[in-house]
């Protein structure tokens, strides 16, 4: 299973993006040397973020659909940085290809191929195309390896007639799109489950995007794995398959007004793969995150200290709990752990950048050439290091470090 994240690096910040668009006011008023100046600027940061996943061990990253704004409007040649744009483009791809990592986009909602009207259509093509008109100059592959992911977008009371649409569409696109484009599984009942995109896919090829959280609510009478291994079938061979997976906002937080099909910020758990070999794009919005593992029993300022190595670097952190059997060591649960752990001052204060979740009891860490997360050993400082939580456990040191001295009276 290899992990990858969409479009925006947070750590990075504001200053390192492939996201600067502009509204259709502003377009009209600044017009082609302002969307020349702005798809520079997205161009040249494609390679900073990709040497970013490099540093970091992220290898799958779905690249931002505002990289050129307005592009499916204009002819790109006439840009007045269009060589620079171009070169730009090419050398981000030449990057990705070098140290494989997969790149590929996802349309927004208004891509229908489904629709009845003439004009929603023909924007989705221009659309399409300017997908394809960039993966093309940063000379990645025609084929689902870098794919153009979309769902159907519209059933307009009768699905058959809607998905027979999208197929005759689909043949009005070029070769640059049509080789790669998948569809997605949708979050409605109403819409289309992986088990209804399959009669699109026995017509034109086109491969199948499982996304784990929208089928919880369109499943099509199939179980999760069976519509991921039926979404499996669709996939070339020697194409990894890619499948989305995000959790719910509602359950994290616990907020009813929230739909339950909005995406949570982060992911408290990985997806059953189901002894599948995988992409999976993390549909979150807190994407980036330094992990640490440990049993966290009882928390004290060593422990402070060490996950604050990476909240000062500006880093997100995720704080994994092992799932220990509970002995003399480890009194805790780890259900117990974690309770106490979020009613820390600590976590309360960074709770926007801290997850807590319970993992199995791991023995080892391990990672392969080229496809690992960088691991690092901080080095505490020795009034740190000889902090120890059996012993504040047992009475005899306090959460600082500081021994606690009794006396006994006669």
């Amino acid at each position: 299973m290899r992990l990858g994240y969409a479009c925006i690096n947070m750590t990075m910040g504001k200053k390192v993006s492939t996201n600067r668009a502009m509204i259709k006011k502003t377009f009209e008023s600044k017009g082609l040397d302002y969307v020349s100046e702005l798809a520079l600027k997205n161009s040249q940061d494609i390679i900073k973020i990709l040497e970013w996943n490099r540093l970091n061990g992220i290898y799958f990253f779905r690249l931002s659909s505002a990289v050129i704004p307005w592009g499916d409007h204009i002819d790109l040649t006439q840009l007045k940085d269009y060589k620079q744009i171009k070169a730009e483009l090419k050398k981000a791809g030449d990057f990705a290809k070098y140290h494989n990592m997969r790149i590929n986009s996802h349309p927004g909602p208004f891509c229908v191929l489904t629709s009845p009207n003439e004009s929603v259509v023909t924007n989705t093509i221009a659309d399409l195309e300017l997908h394809g008109k960039i993966f093309d100059m940063m000379g990645l592959s025609k084929t689902t390896y870098n794919n153009i992911n979309i769902h159907c977008n519209g059933v307009y009371g009768d699905k058959q007639s809607a998905m027979d649409r999208f197929i005759t569409n689909f043949q009005r696109c070029s070769n640059s799109v049509k080789k790669r484009l998948t569809i997605e599984n949708d979050d409605k009942g109403s819409m289309y489950s992986v088990k209804d995109l399959m009669y699109i896919h026995q017509k034109t090829g086109i491969p199948i995007v499982f996304d784990y959280h929208h089928h919880q609510f369109c499943t099509g009478d199939l179980s999760e794995e069976q519509a991921l291994k039926l979404a499996a079938t669709t996939w070339p061979k020697g194409i990894r398959q890619e499948v989305h997976y995000s959790e719910s906002k509602r359950m994290h937080e616990n907020n009813l007004k929230e739909k339950p099909q909005a995406h949570s910020d982060y992911i408290i758990s990985l997806p059953n793969t189901y002894e599948l070999d995988l992409d999976v794009m993390v549909e979150a919005k807190a994407k980036e995150l330094a992990l640490y593992i440990g049993r966290w029993q009882t928390w004290h300022n060593g422990h402070e200290w060490l996950i604050s190595q990476q909240l000062d670097k500006g880093k997100n952190v995720w704080v994994a709990i092992r799932d220990v059997p509970q002995d003399e060591k480890n009194p805790k649960s780890a259900h117990q752990v974690l309770m106490d752990l979020s009613k820390e001052k600590f976590f309360i204060d960074n709770s926007d950048r801290i997850m807590i979740s319970i993992i199995p009891d791991i023995e080892s860490v391990n990672y392969g050439r080229g496809v690992g997360y960088e691991v690092i050993n901080h080095i505490p400082p020795s009034n740190v290091e000889m902090i120890s939580g059996t012993k504040i456990r047992e009475g005899y040191m306090d959460s600082n470090g500081d021994v606690i001295e009794y006396s006994v009276n006669a």
